[in-house]
This record gives C-alpha cells, structure tokens and sequence, in this order.
C-alpha cells in the first residue's frame, strides 16, 4: 500500500484542505509525521514538521523559522478518519489549541471558537466534550511542568479550570516549580484507593485539596469510598467519572 491521502478539515471556515504537499516522514498505527512548508507566507515562520498522535486526538507541530530556529510548538485537538477504501486520513480540527513558546511559557488559544461553533449549532456538545478531554490530556500539569527551564521562563501557571484535577497546583515558573512538582508527587504516591476517592470526590464537584478528604460529610465520604472500591472495570471507571464531569461541561 502507498502512501496515504491526508486531508485537514476545520469548522472556522469550514472547509476540507487535500494537503498535496506535505511530504510524509514516518507512520505506523499510532503516528503519522509530516513535513511541509507553510501555504502562504508568514514573516515569523517558513515551514515545520508535525505529528499526528492518531489514537490520543492531537497533533504537535514544530514551527520553524528560515534559519532553522524554533519559533514554537502548536498543538491541535484533533478526530481522526480513516478511509481503507481510499487509504486516506481525515484530521478534524476541533478548535482548541494550544501553544508552547520556547520560554516555556503555554497559552490555550481558541476557546471562544469553541463556543461561538456550539452556540451556532455547527458542532455537538459532544464534540465539545471530547475536545475538552482531549485538551486536558494534552496538557497534563506534571509533564508540562516538568520541561520548564525556571532559568528562562517567566509567568504563572495556574489549575483552576473544573477539569483540572489538582486544581492547587498554582506558582510562579521561577520560583515555585519545586514546590508544585513535589504536590503533584505527593498525590501520585497515594495508594491508588486513595487517588480514585480524590479523583471522584473532584468530579462530583466537592472543591477541596486532596488532603482534605477527611473533611468531608461521613454519608459523602461513604458513598466515595464504596464507588471507588467496587468500581473494578477501568471502562466503568472512566464512564462514572466523566459522568460527573459532564455536569460542569
């Protein structure tokens, strides 16, 4: 089998794009990396190289100036489709985006997009909730973290959207990275009971540190607590905890 059609389809404007020139670099079940030049000339950046994880909903870009130097990362929430018939791939945009400066400075871009497309009836609440999902994984708090250079990077991270587990997680880049990678640690290190109760106790909107379990009402944490325990199946997990985050989508 050759190598695949690729198409990108957006909803701001909505239009499918055949991308003829990309030039494909690697694929496998999970992967597909691309190279390309940019359709219309951009001061800032000339061409790049991107990855399309088909199995967790995102891509990563790396934007790339004429003299080879980063200008920074671009990451879209994505559907992927695949046509066997055509050998083909359809990725969707899904609005949502995010961008990592070489500072390491990480902006969310997109979201009022997002809304208007929902509030027109272009797309499903549903797609909504996927891409908010898609977009919390992309940005998970320990990893993003983690590739800070504190030396270089200057700006707050904070945690406070509802799907944000560890919504305590807040600092300064150069001055509190420690401090939250050590929370975040503490957290992973709960004996995994633990770390299910917290988890649940979040989603069903009870906006309190994981430390502070205890506090809660004695039915509330009973109730938790048999849920966490007796909630074997990982699928039924996942379908109870989204559930309750449903609420706040």
């Amino acid at each position: 089998m050759g190598h695949p059609v690729l198409y990108r389809k957006r909803f701001m404007p909505q239009e499918t794009i055949l991308l003829r020139d990309d030039i494909l670099v690697y694929q496998d079940e999970k992967v597909i990396m691309t190279k390309w030049n940019v359709f219309r000339p951009k001061a800032k950046f000339s061409h790049g190289v991107s990855c399309y994880f088909l199995e967790d909903g995102y891509k990563v870009s790396k934007f790339l100036n004429d003299q080879e130097e980063l200008v920074y990362y671009y990451c879209d929430i994505i559907d992927t489709t695949y046509d066997a018939q055509e050998n083909s791939y359809l990725f969707t945009d899904l609005l949502a985006d995010v961008i990592v400066y070489e500072s390491g400075f990480v902006k969310v871009v997109d979201l009022a997009e997002l809304a208007d497309m929902l509030d027109e009836g272009v797309i499903t609440e549903d797609v909504v909730k996927k891409c908010l999902r898609r977009l919390e994984k992309l940005l998970e708090i320990r990893k993003l973290i983690a590739n800070i250079d504190p030396t270089k990077a200057r700006g707050r991270i904070t945690s406070d959207h509802i799907i944000n587990l560890l919504q305590e997680v807040s600092g300064d880049m150069d001055k509190d990275i420690p401090w939250m990678l050590s929370y975040i640690d503490q957290y992973l290190a709960l004996p995994e009971l633990e770390q299910r109760k917290y988890q649940l106790a979040r989603r069903m909107g009870f906006p309190l540190d994981w430390k502070q379990l205890y506090r809660l009402k004695e039915s509330d944490l009973a109730y938790i607590e048999d849920l966490a325990k007796n909630t074997v199946d990982e699928k039924q997990w996942e379908t109870l905890l989204h559930r309750y985050m449903d609420r706040y989508i």
